[in-house]
């Protein structure tokens, strides 16, 4: 089997040995690279939760989604490390580990983008 296939080497807590700045970017974004159209509700899990939240965001305003439909969920949404999501989306719903969230309408995509590039090496 190809080594392009393979997960990178894993420390005991899950996260990758070391950085690859290639998969960190494929990660958060190949996904969506292949969906030509938007999605009413987007659920975020895995590494890199607070770009992809926003990435989903930016997926969904670049492919004319109604913005006042388009939901953003996040598992384990309670960790004060997500608490970012809270000052800058809107919750629409939480649960234990669930936070439901709509996008504010004063977001550009330019806002979107800046936001995503602070966080977008942010493991979590």
């Amino acid at each position: 089997m190809s080594d392009f296939f393979m997960s990178p080497p894993l420390l005991r807590t899950g996260f990758p040995v070391s950085a690859n700045k290639k998969n960190t970017f494929q990660y958060q974004l190949a996904a969506l690279n292949a969906e030509d159209e938007p999605f009413d509700v987007y659920l975020v899990d895995g590494r890199y939760r607070v770009a992809c939240v926003i990435v989903s965001f930016l997926h969904a305003r670049s492919h004319g989604a109604d913005m006042a439909r388009v939901r953003v969920a996040i598992h384990d949404g309670q960790r004060r490390k997500y608490g970012i999501l809270e000052k800058v989306f809107n919750v629409v719903n939480r649960t234990e580990k669930l936070r439901l969230f709509s996008m504010h309408n004063n977001h550009s995509a330019q806002d979107l983008y800046n936001l995503w590039e602070k966080y977008r090496g942010h493991v979590g």
